[in-house]
């Protein structure tokens, strides 16, 4: 079975690796040349990081909860954030857990926190969502996903590497993991709190940024409405003054010449 990142009706209609191979192709072509030196800045990392991000924020689309069509109550973005932290250590995986975790935002606190009346997110749920849910992977990337060798082109061996893990997951651990990451960004000295969240939006930003622009251009035949959001409109000014330098012109060329768009 396909690797699937976005559904319509219950039928894939973009792979996976499709929709990544799509987001790293505009940062790497398009946004990477006024972000990535800041990025490695703040992050005091050498790494594209960006790149890191991009390849894991939606790994959690790829279990059988997915699929069959828990997409409300079970927020993808766990999986995505558990795997990274796991395998980036509790340094730079701390901040690429929470880019990936946070990346739809309003999302997953509006599902596990403001619709549970909380001001925030308690690790009951989190335990319970964990704990409840089919984690095991329907697809092989190396194999099912008709993307894999361009999407291998820009995240090389990564990906071989994330495949075999999503094989691994374990509940318990998991749940481990997104407490301790948790914890680690809502409790302790305000300035550490502070510098934590600081980290982590350096690295949220473009990653919404590329995930947003992507699906804006590959899903929009797909959907009834307009599938831009507001990130993409304020980015491209479709909506108002165009906030980012690259025109939605030098999206489409890009897009055109790779074959992604007509």
């Amino acid at each position: 079975m396909i690797c699937c990142a976005f559904f319509k009706d219950n039928q894939c209609v973009e792979p996976y690796l499709k929709h990544i191979y799509v987001a790293g192709l505009i940062w790497s072509r398009i946004y990477k040349k006024y972000y990535l030196k800041s990025v490695q800045r703040v992050l005091n990392s050498k790494n594209d990081l960006v790149l890191l991000a991009i390849l894991y924020h939606d790994l959690g689309k790829l279990t059988t909860q997915y699929m069959k069509g828990d997409r409300k109550s079970f927020r993808h973005e766990l999986v995505g954030a558990y795997l990274a932290y796991k395998t980036h250590g509790n340094n730079i995986g701390l901040y690429l857990a929470l880019a990936v975790m946070l990346h739809h935002e309003s999302g997953i606190l509006g599902i596990y926190a403001g619709e549970k009346g909380e001001d925030f997110i308690t690790l009951s749920t989190l335990k319970k969502v964990i704990y409840g849910a089919n984690l095991e992977v329907y697809c092989d990337l190396t194999t099912d996903d008709p993307w894999y060798n361009k999407a291998k082109g820009i995240f090389r061996n990564e990906i071989d590497y994330i495949n075999r893990e999503l094989k691994n997951i374990d509940k318990r651990e998991m749940y481990e993991i997104i407490k301790e990451i948790v914890i680690r960004s809502t409790v302790g000295e305000s300035n550490k709190l502070l510098e934590i969240r600081t980290k982590a939006a350096t690295l949220l930003y473009p990653l919404t940024l590329v995930d947003s622009i992507s699906a804006s251009f590959t899903r929009k035949e797909y959907s009834d409405n307009d599938s831009s959001t507001w990130v993409t409109n304020r980015a491209l000014g479709i909506e108002g003054t165009r906030a980012e330098i690259p025109s939605k012109e030098e999206l489409e060329d890009l897009l055109r010449k790779e074959g992604i768009i007509q």
